[in-house]
């Protein structure tokens, strides 16, 4: 039979399931058992809860099942921390007639009992790896309490740096991205546009947040450009106060204030005065600015107000109107050729002019004339009208539905 051995290792630190004892146990099976192995496939560093079936490792053999006979493995975690997870690829294994074979669990999988023993193994599985993460996701609350540093996103302006006070990591201010920060409020406080302010730092080549060259460790964008949503969510951050953050909001203390386990890098009152200004310039990105910006728009509603209940009054008593037909002397060419392209336009539509235009039938950046169905005069004009009355229905057809 043909094998593949597949080794998983979330971390490499525990060395009761290092690689190398994974391996050995499943070679030492394979050699029991007689079959050949063909393939060896790890993923270090590479955690199965959070990335399901997404493991390089895992993947380059489920693409080779068709070459294989079994699959086997150091233990049902070691291939999948999920049941859903682990039942995929049993299914998966299955439609190609490849078998599983645990290297320290006593589990035929090749038999209907087997593959239903394998999932409540699963499922106990699962429950110790959330059970785990109950327990890192404590001692995380515990540490950041603590003004450790539990890795991640390092905060622009911060850096990484041993504890002076014991053991493991704490943050400490970056003075180089700290400067960068104070500069950028000084021109904000100052009314200069944020649009000025980041062409300015691409210019100069001040490095991002996302920057790769400042994020060593944690998810980063890889983002080498500033923008302004960057600048936005950057000044509107409270962790310039040194508040730690947990999913975009604060971690409070138990009398409900903000943590506070790192040196900030602005004071309160230039934070405050930051914050007012971006939020000045939020509202005055709007029609109405300056200060008085709300009694003018109450204003100006007033008098809209007024204007449609005028205008309303004169629809209800207004009288139809008639049209009546002028020759202009001219023929359609000579007026299309004096007419700019709003006159243009409305001589095709008073000529009846109407476009259907059929659904694409395959991809493509050149149109398909054959789509195109072109209709002049009265055909034209009902045609249109008759577009015109099937969306109007559409609104009150899914209001009906809703």
């Amino acid at each position: 039979m043909r094998a593949a051995i597949y080794v998983r290792l979330s971390r490499e630190t525990d060395e009761t399931t290092s690689p190398e004892r994974q391996r050995a146990a499943c070679e030492a099976l394979c050699e029991a058992r007689g079959w050949n192995v063909i393939v060896v496939e790890e993923d270090i560093d590479v955690s199965s809860f959070s990335r399901g079936l997404d493991r390089p490792g895992l993947q380059r053999i489920l693409t080779r099942l068709a070459e294989l006979d079994v699959i086997v493995f150091f233990k049902i975690d070691r291939l999948a921390r999920s049941t859903v997870d682990f039942a995929e690829i049993m299914r998966l294994a299955e439609h190609q007639s490849v078998a599983l074979a645990s290297a320290t669990e006593p589990l035929d999988l090749t038999s209907s009992m087997g593959r239903a023993m394998a999932k409540v193994i699963a499922v106990f599985a699962e429950l110790e790896s959330d059970t785990i993460g109950m327990r890192v996701s404590s001692a995380h609350e515990h540490l950041r309490r603590e003004g450790r540093y539990t890795g991640g996103r390092v905060p622009y302006g911060y850096l990484v740096v041993s504890n002076p006070n014991g053991a493991g990591k704490v943050l400490a201010v970056n003075e180089v991205e700290a400067k960068t920060i104070k500069r950028i409020v000084e021109r904000v406080l100052a009314k200069d546009s944020l649009m000025q302010i980041i062409n300015d730092l691409n210019k100069e080549g001040a490095p991002s947040p996302g920057h790769s060259s400042r994020q060593t460790t944690g998810k980063r964008s890889d983002s080498k450009q500033w923008y302004t949503t960057t600048l936005r969510s950057l000044l509107g951050s409270p962790q310039l106060l040194g508040q730690v953050i947990e999913d975009g909001k604060p971690i409070l203390r138990t009398d409900g204030l903000p943590l506070v386990n790192r040196p900030p890098i602005l004071d309160t009152d230039t934070w405050q005065a930051l914050q007012d200004e971006l939020e000045r310039r939020r509202y005055d990105r709007g029609l109405f600015r300056g200060d008085d910006g709300a009694i003018r728009y109450a204003e100006q509603y007033a008098k809209l107000e007024e204007r449609l209940a005028t205008l309303k009054e004169r629809q209800r008593t207004a009288k139809p109107g008639g049209v009546k037909a002028e020759p202009t002397g001219e023929t359609h060419a000579e007026q299309w050729k004096r007419s700019d392209v709003a006159g243009k336009r409305d001589l095709l539509l008073n000529a009846g002019g109407y476009v259907e235009v059929a659904p694409a039938r395959r991809g493509g950046k050149k149109l398909d004339t054959s789509r195109l169905s072109v209709y002049f005069g009265e055909e034209g004009h009902m045609r249109r009208a008759a577009a015109a009355k099937e969306s109007e229905q559409e609104p009150q057809a899914a209001d009906s539905q809703g």
